[in-house]
Order: structure tokens, then sequence, then C-alpha cells
């Protein structure tokens, strides 16, 4: 049923019983923080380190209560897992603990994205406040910026000129929704239709046929060694850390990956990628 209805979450808790250690480990280590005045999951997150040893399946709520942790914030379709409850305004006597848990790393996982929490010192999600200008550079720099955009930097002005493109461009597709034969209207939603087939110009078939007739073949491998000898492309791939790799064939390596994710072979393709290059390349 579960599966019927598009619903993946009771699928999640076999899979989560392997990585809740790690995760544990992992935020017990790192320094999470948020970049709003909001900080409900981190309290939540702090609550979940407490009760991490508990051997209950279903926690009174209460315990909730009494750290100050509400449930208001859990996403719509989680509230059934979580709560054992469909509607909202159901009274909430019991939380399942583990799927509370996951329904918590999902959250900080979507806000790390959305950079309404993140990680000092951390690399891709850290504090994305540090990236902007100061208010000091902004006035400063506005007015060019204006200039090199084409767009006013009154912000009523702006606002205005705005309204008025997205005026114009409602009404022009208003106007050609009639003649528009790729979408439809059914109970009151819009249904993009399949393109049409374009027509192949005889004469470009001529044309890729002499080209095909002409040119020599070339193997896909013999084009990514060469130009990886040209540009050193593997240099740009390294560890983040920006030490040199510890890889002996590294670039050996770069061009079977390539190879392997431009073909959609994949990383886990049952095919030693370092054999891909002797047996498929002339280069060996």
């Amino acid at each position: 049923m579960a599966y019927a209805n598009n619903n993946y979450l009771p699928f999640l808790l076999n899979l989560y019983r392997s990585k809740r250690t790690l995760l544990f480990k992992c935020f017990a280590s790192l320094d999470v923080r948020s970049t709003t005045k909001d900080t409900r999951i981190l309290d939540t997150l702090k609550l979940l380190h407490l009760i991490r040893n508990s051997r209950k399946e279903w926690i009174d709520v209460s315990l909730l209560t009494r750290n100050n942790i509400v449930l208001s914030w859990i996403p719509d379709k989680w509230l059934k897992m979580v709560t054992g409850k469909r509607k909202r305004r159901t009274s909430v006597k019991m939380f399942h603990r583990k799927f509370f848990e996951i329904c918590v790393f999902t959250q900080i996982a979507q806000e790390l994205k959305s950079g309404d929490i993140y990680l000092v010192g951390g690399d891709k999600y850290d504090d994305y406040r540090g990236q902007l200008i100061s208010w000091e550079k902004y006035q400063q720099q506005i007015a060019e910026y204006g200039n090199l955009a084409g767009i006013s930097t009154d912000s009523k002005t702006l606002i205005s000129e705005l309204k008025q493109l997205l005026r114009a461009t409602a009404k022009s597709t208003d106007d050609a929704f009639p003649d528009n034969n790729q979408v439809s209207i059914k109970n009151g939603e819009p249904i993009i239709h399949k393109g049409i087939k374009r027509v192949v110009d005889p004469e470009l078939e001529i044309i890729d046929s002499a080209l095909n007739e002409h040119l020599p073949q070339s193997n896909i491998l013999d084009i990514l060694i060469d130009t990886e000898k040209w540009l050193n492309l593997s240099q740009m791939f390294k560890p983040l850390s920006g030490h040199k790799t510890k890889l002996a064939d590294h670039q050996k390596r770069f061009v079977a990956t390539l190879f392997c994710y431009g073909c959609n072979l994949g990383q886990r393709r049952p095919l030693d990628q370092s054999k891909v290059l002797t047996g498929g390349s002339s280069h060996g």
C-alpha cells in the first residue's frame, strides 16, 4: 500500500539502521549553526542526542514539551510516520523515535542545501553570508552594477519595471495561446503535449552523409587521451584540501572515469576502468 501510494518513507527504516550510528557521530563532531532566528531544528537535534540510547519505539510527547520542542515544523508527508496521526489538529501523545530521527536528519540536509543552517569551517555548507559584500561596498558599486546589468538601482522603479515586464509577457502568452497546439488546459491544469517532430531538410542529410564519408572514424578514448595530453584537465580534479593527489595513475583514472560517465556506464559498472584504457585505446 505504501508503494502504491508513492510513499517511500516506510522503507527508510531498514536503510537508516546501518547509518544511524555514523550520523550521530558526525553531528556530535560538527558545529551546526543557524543563519536565521529559527533554531527549532538545532534544538531538536540536541534532544536527539539526549534520547539517542533510548530503546523505546514510541516516546511520550511530554518529553518534547519539557525541552521546549515543537512538532509544527514537521512536513505533512512525515506527520503520519512520526506521530501516527494524519491531521495536525489531532492531539498527539506519542512520537515514533526512529522516524522522528530520520525526519530531523532529512530536514537538516534540506536546510543545509537552502543555507538556513551551516557547518562552521565547512567547505560546501559554510555560512553563505561570509560571501556577501558589506553595505559600504554595496553603496560604492551598485550604480556601476545597475549600468552593466541595464536595470534601475532604485527599488521602487525596479519593481515597477519588473511588474510591467511581467504583465507584457503574460499578455503576449495569453494572446498566443489559442494558436498554441502544444499546450492545453484540462481541469484547470496546463498540459504540455508531445512536440511535433521536425522535418529534416534533405540537403542536411546530404551534408551529413558527405561528412560521414570523408571524415575518418575516431575512437572516443583516443580523443579523451589526446585532450588530456593537450590540456592536462586532470589537474583540475584533485582533493579538496588542495594537496597533490596520491593516485599513481591519476590521469589514467581520470580519462577512464570520463569515458564511463560519458557513455552512461557509471562508476559501478562491472568493468575495470584501467582495462578500458589498455583494451580500448591504441595509446595503451
